[in-house]
């Protein structure tokens, strides 16, 4: 008499059993059949060169979202404001500061106050200022929005892991 451990084919669930010399065809056909428990792996198997691109891409797209929800520095008001302009944020800075300046010309305003990223009012904002902050956020846009191109390219042209792991936001 042994003991032997088994695993179900399909459910994967383990069972202990005792048997004599041979062991029964119905055991053998739903459960495999093993003299000593299985090992577990030490270590998760290694992913695949392709999992890894995949990743790479995730984090650079999550790196790029990030860079607008953070804000950026403004030679304008020298500050950091918003600059919240993708699809994933309510709100669209770059928009508001053109409808802003669009208001303050229609209505002959000629200076108002700003919010910065640290909801902090700046006063005495004119419409050039505004028009400043408006260039600032399309250059910063555009340069957000080619560094992430470059990025991706790089990673859909690696071809080492090393390659891969060399890029960074």
């Amino acid at each position: 008499m042994r003991t032997v451990y088994c695993q179900h084919k399909i459910s994967k669930h383990w069972n202990t059993i005792v048997v004599e010399d041979e062991i029964p065809d119905f055991i053998l056909a739903e459960w495999d059949v093993y003299d000593e428990l299985p090992q577990e792996p030490e270590t998760q198997p290694e992913k695949t060169f392709r999992e890894l691109k995949e990743n790479k891409l995730r984090e650079i797209v999550q790196l790029f979202i990030n860079s607008f929800k953070q804000g950026y520095y403004s030679q304008t008001l020298s500050t950091t404001i918003n600059c919240r302009i993708v699809p994933y944020c309510q709100e669209d800075d770059l928009r508001n500061a053109k409808s802003l300046y669009n208001y303050m010309v229609s209505n002959n305003i000629s200076e108002t106050y700003y919010r910065d990223y640290f909801n902090t009012n700046i006063p005495n904002v004119t419409q050039e200022m505004v028009k400043n902050i408006i260039k600032e956020m399309e250059d910063y846009v555009v340069q957000m929005y080619q560094k992430k191109h470059q990025l991706v390219d790089l990673i859909n042209a690696c071809t080492t892991r090393e390659e891969l792991e060399a890029i960074q936001w």
